[in-house]
């Protein structure tokens, strides 16, 4: 079901695609954000004798092949060309080959053009019909911004560790209606201080998201997002890495970070704002702490010891009267007030929000991931949801079923660990011992008599689905949940008189100390502080009912 979702959700950013059309990307961020491609005599003289030995494997004559003497040829046509399939500059990281115009002849200077590897492969000896189609649709992912799996290994480590399941954390355990107060917590000093207020609750109001992950890849405009023209812009495919070890590419990283026409409604303004994913490490500035400690915003995994010194003695002593193992290691996706002395990767959307509403300061930056930007799932989230809106409306609870299940786990592909690091051949003894001569050998295993499972290193990263999308999903919907809290709530209503019970991936259960003559259908109304914010933007968030003539 994900799998054939999120086929549908790429094919409908696709809808307009024509093979006849000629796609060009006007502002070729191959100009502005990559090196320039190099020829060197070193690299040429390589590529010559690959492509000696490919045409003498194949057969193919040889003797007017390119020599190592055509070096300032191919350097000239080389600097400033560009691929004459899909017109895409040579970079450091899309170099340049030697496609053959004729493939029954070799790779003489008359016979062969610049292509990038990607296009070179693809052309092979396909139908040109199908290689056609294949290079327009790259072309036109290209003009779209719109992703593709990733090339690059190291991008892949860093993303992938953080592709992790929700959240899921309480945060006051016990709440009885007349009896317990509204508690908070503040930082004195070196401690984190628990106490009651005056308040006690009355009820508990409980908030879910309506597909949370589909409603962050969208792209639909929304008031309460002030970046990048109201809209949250996915990744597309990876421009550049930028390792920031010294101080010019922190500066550079930084800059990226900070770019004030994030803020910016014009859309010639917007284009030239880079998505991205940043490896930082940072906390919230000391000074407001307490503006954050009832909900502290940096949602991330963190490995922690189960020590009684660590989670304290109330958790410590909960943790053994439940038969649950203290002393060893956890991972957890829990919530931080500050990086806690490690890198994490953001992205660029949730980071934005921590730095400007949350005061985040960025005490390192390891590296910046950039990536093009799209909104090419606008047009499967609106037809999704307008069907199981529909569908409701009908009374046809299967077709409203089907509609939020594939919107919901669109997401859920992208993310799926498809890549393989293995290579497993099945050997008999003899041929078991000559493959420990092999350089690649990494283990066997015995598995009969006569029949060995030998295991080698992977040569080649293989990366099948678009892991930023799934990244930036997860990221978003952080940022749209911390959005929905100090940006929408805060302001709203009267924090002293609610306190945060439980909150996972798109709800959360508050309890408030509101009118105690009414009941738990009082929602807010007893606790509303600002009554101008709650009229104008209260139905931003939730459904306005229909007023019946």
């Amino acid at each position: 079901m994900a799998s054939c979702a999120n086929g549908t959700k790429y094919k409908m950013c696709c809808d307009d695609l024509d093979l006849n059309s000629r796609y060009i990307n006007k502002d070729d961020q191959a100009l502005l954000q990559f090196t320039p491609f190099e020829l060197t005599q070193e690299h040429w003289n390589k590529k010559v004798a690959n492509y000696n030995m490919q045409d003498t494997k194949s057969g193919r004559d040889t003797k007017e092949n390119v020599k190592e003497s055509d070096f300032q040829y191919f350097r000239d046509i080389i600097k400033g060309g560009q691929c004459w399939f899909c017109e895409v500059r040579f970079t450091n990281k899309n170099p340049p080959t030697l496609d053959r115009i004729d493939n029954s002849l070799g790779h003489s200077k008359n016979n062969v053009q610049l292509a990038c590897q990607w296009c070179n492969v693809k052309r092979g000896n396909r139908d040109p019909f199908i290689t056609k189609g294949l290079i327009q649709l790259k072309r036109y992912y290209l003009a779209k911004g719109l992703p593709m799996p990733l090339t690059d290994e190291d991008t892949y480590h860093k993303l992938r560790p953080n592709i992790t399941g929700g959240l899921a954390n309480a945060f006051h355990r016990y709440n009885v209606k007349d009896e317990t107060h509204i508690n908070k917590l503040k930082f004195e000093g070196q401690y984190v201080v628990s106490y009651d207020l005056d308040h006690i609750m009355t009820h508990v109001c409980g908030y879910d998201f309506n597909s949370l992950y589909p409603s962050v890849m969208s792209g639909i405009p929304h008031d309460f997002i002030k970046y990048t023209g109201k809209r949250i812009y996915m990744p597309g495919y990876e421009l550049d890495r930028i390792e920031c070890e010294t101080d010019k590419q922190k500066h550079f990283g930084l800059n990226i970070i900070n770019n004030p026409l994030r803020f910016s409604n014009k859309q010639s303004e917007i284009d030239s704002v880079t998505v991205f994913v940043a490896e930082v490490k940072g906390h919230i500035d000391y000074k407001y702490i307490n503006d954050n400690i009832n909900c502290p915003p940096i949602i991330r995994k963190y490995k922690y010891k189960t020590l009684e010194s660590v989670i304290g003695d109330f958790m410590h002593q909960h943790m053994e009267n439940n038969s649950l193992k203290t002393g060893g290691e956890e991972n957890k996706l829990t919530v931080l007030l500050s990086t806690m002395g490690k890198y994490m990767c953001f992205y660029s959307y949730y980071l934005w929000l921590l730095i400007d509403d949350c005061h985040f300061i960025i005490d390192d930056v390891k590296c910046v991931m950039t990536f093009s930007k799209h909104i090419g799932f606008e047009s499967f989230v609106k037809k999704f949801m307008q069907q199981r809106i529909q569908s409701k409306i009908d009374g046809n609870s299967g077709g409203e079923q089907f509609s939020k299940i594939a919107m919901n786990s669109s997401y859920g592909s992208d993310g799926m660990n498809q890549e393989h690091f293995q290579d497993i051949k099945l050997c008999d003894i003899h041929e078991t011992f000559r493959k420990h001569l092999n350089g690649r050998f990494k283990s066997d295993r015995k598995l009969g008599d006569n029949l060995y499972a030998v295991e080698f290193e992977q040569q080649k990263f293989n990366c099948k689905t678009c892991l930023q999308v799934a990244f930036a999903v997860l990221d978003c919907a952080k940022y749209w949940f911390m959005n929905f809290y100090y940006n929408f709530l805060t302001p709203m209503i009267d924090m002293n008189r609610v306190h945060l019970i439980y909150c996972d991936t798109d709800s959360m259960m508050l309890a408030v100390a509101g009118d105690p003559k009414q009941n738990y259908t009082q929602g807010f109304s007893a606790v509303i502080k600002d009554k101008q914010f709650y009229e104008k933007n209260f139905y931003k968030f939730f459904p306005k009912p229909k007023v019946s003539n």
